[in-house]
């Protein structure tokens, strides 16, 4: 079986991100639909590839100087058979932001009452900051912020 991470191409998003999934169709349209998209996807995001598909997609958005937000587009096939291949790839993307693009701080947000995002966040040295109200798809949904800083 292949298994590897490759740098992100348009194609992987557009492989894991099912056209009609709800909360989901605006990433896609402003993703898919940015002509710079494809660059930032192949700098900032690494995909997961078993056997010519991506189930997993990991990156960084740069929001300004020494400050960006990390995400993740994980399938189920990601977290039963590979977790610990994609927690060790987000550990490194993680340490290449901070030591080689400069980052002191890295945001992520949680969807608050996901135990298994909010264990794997805080276990990737996040810490929790507070609660973003109606900050899901559409204003529905209550996300947590967390940030991990480099002092």
């Amino acid at each position: 079986m292949t298994v590897a991470f490759v740098p992100c191409e348009l194609d992987h998003l557009a492989g894991i991100i099912p056209p009609a999934e709800a909360g989901v169709e605006d990433t896609r349209h402003n993703v898919l639909g940015d002509p710079g998209a494809a660059d930032l996807l192949r700098v900032y995001a690494r995909a997961l590839i078993v056997e010519g598909r991506p189930i997993a997609i990991l990156g960084i958005s740069p929001r300004w100087t020494a400050v960006c937000y990390a995400w993740a587009i994980l399938t189920e096939e990601a977290l039963v058979f590979h977790p610990l291949l994609v927690t060790r790839e987000t550990h490194r993307l993680l340490r290449h932001a901070e030591t080689s693009l400069g980052m002191r701080r890295i945001e992520a947000s949680v969807k608050v009452g996901y135990g298994a995002g909010i264990r794997w966040i805080e276990a990737l040295g996040f810490r929790l900051e507070g609660v973003m109200r109606n900050f899901g798809p559409g204003g529905v949904g209550d996300f947590a912020l967390y940030a991990r800083t480099v002092q």
